[in-house]
């Protein structure tokens, strides 16, 4: 009987295992093209990458030849690009753009053309995945060298591109606050979102960690990378409304909310991270700012960043010189809604003093005011749900004008 049992069990092995090992990855990787070329409008990708960054969507239509045609967020909505990828076998599945194709690797090239992210690497994105699944209600892939799971799903057959790629635009700009508060039933935790992702604080064993939360923009909202628990409740996303209340409920827990808040610019001036630009500042900013290019030299170092914000808590003007950071101490009194007094205090961390007394570098700060000069600004600003750009107007001296930015400047010191 054991000889009856065992010859089975063998004959079971060798039905199951009836191809050799490079006949199945043959069979996986034709099955690959077979499913991706199948979706006759292409797929819509959730592609995330670093977990700072969030997701952002990628539309692709692959053809049988190793054709595929991209649009993502990266470009217009009504810009597409064509190039190649390649199926091939690397422990599995590979899915590879291996060529160029500026709307997908925007989020993979470790110098992002926009700068977003450490040069070197950029959004720590992928365009290597590994196919985990391939069928026609859904694609599953995992970032070859960085990890992220990504999805993909097939568009609509009737849906333009264009007007997809237009409803997220819509849907963002309706939903983006710099600030919001995160309702569970009568209370309420201040986020400020970076990029796509929300830091949200979560208590355990009587600490508070914050959580870090990413999402993509979808048609019906901002829908998280993952389920998230916080404070014993589950956050999936949270849902599109446009009724002017700025209160977004959570996709299947209606006692929890996301709610914009509208803050006003003299406090958005002091309470998030302002860069500048040589280019953009006004006379008086020239011809301080105009100083320090030959001192840079001296000191051997770039000047690689330029912002107003807080370092370790304390508001001033913070800096990156070469490989050191620092921060000059500023302080402010906020007189309306639009005014807002500045000024340096002439003190700072260890690098902000040892720069300010030794490199002149209270130049930087000499616009705004420093020491018994406080400068008094009207403030400006592009969008007051999400402001991008603000533009100080000294109102004692028009040709005191500071455009500050949202995002991070390159080369502050450009001309």
């Amino acid at each position: 009987m054991a000889l009856v049992a065992m010859t089975s069990c063998q004959q079971e092995i060798e039905d199951l295992f009836d191809k050799s090992s490079s006949e199945r990855i043959d069979d996986a990787m034709d099955n690959s093209v077979k499913i991706l070329s199948s979706a006759s409008n292409g797929w819509v990708m959730e592609y995330f990458g670093g977990s700072q960054y969030g997701g952002y969507n990628v539309i692709c239509k692959f053809k049988p030849n190793g054709e595929v045609t991209v649009a993502s967020e990266a470009g217009k909505p009504d810009a597409t690009f064509t190039s190649h990828y390649k199926i091939e076998q690397s422990q599995g599945v590979i899915l590879s753009f291996d060529s160029h194709n500026p709307l997908i690797h925007f989020y993979s090239d470790p110098h992002n053309p926009n700068n977003i992210g450490d040069d070197g690497k950029g959004m720590h994105g992928d365009f290597e995945f590994r196919v985990v699944k391939a069928a026609a209600d859904s694609v599953i892939l995992v970032g070859k060298k960085h990890g992220a799971r990504i999805l993909m799903t097939p568009m609509a057959k009737d849906m333009k591109w264009d007007a997809y790629l237009k409803k997220i635009a819509e849907v963002e700009k309706a939903m983006r606050f710099k600030f919001y508060n995160f309702v569970v039933d009568k209370d309420a935790k201040l986020l400020s979102p970076s990029y796509r992702t929300f830091a949200i604080p979560n208590e355990k064993d009587g600490n508070t960690v914050d959580v870090i939360c990413n999402y993509i923009v979808t048609p019906t909202g901002l829908k998280f990378y993952k389920p998230y628990t916080i404070n014993g409740k589950t956050l999936t996303g949270f849902k599109y409304t446009n009724d002017g209340k700025f209160k977004f409920p959570e996709f299947a827990n209606s006692e929890m909310s996301l709610n914009g808040i509208l803050i006003p610019l003299s406090q958005q001036v002091v309470s998030l991270s302002w860069y500048m630009k040589f280019s953009t500042m006004g006379k008086v900013g020239r011809q301080f700012w105009n100083k320090m290019p030959g001192i840079q030299e001296q000191l051997r170092e770039d000047l690689n960043s330029a912002a107003l914000g807080k370092l370790n808590g304390k508001f001033g003007f913070i800096f990156e010189s070469g490989k050191y950071q620092g921060c000059m101490y500023m302080d402010y009194k906020i007189i309306d809604d639009t005014h807002i007094q500045l000024w340096g205090t002439g003190k700072g961390d260890g690098n902000g003093e040892w720069y300010s007394k030794n490199a002149l570098f209270n130049n930087y700060v000499a616009p705004f005011g420093w020491g018994d000069v406080k400068r008094t600004f009207k403030i400006a600003g592009d969008d007051l749900q999400y402001t991008t750009e603000l533009i100080l107007t000294d109102v004692d001296n028009p040709d005191n004008v500071i455009h500050l930015y949202s995002s991070k400047i390159a080369n502050p010191l450009d001309h």
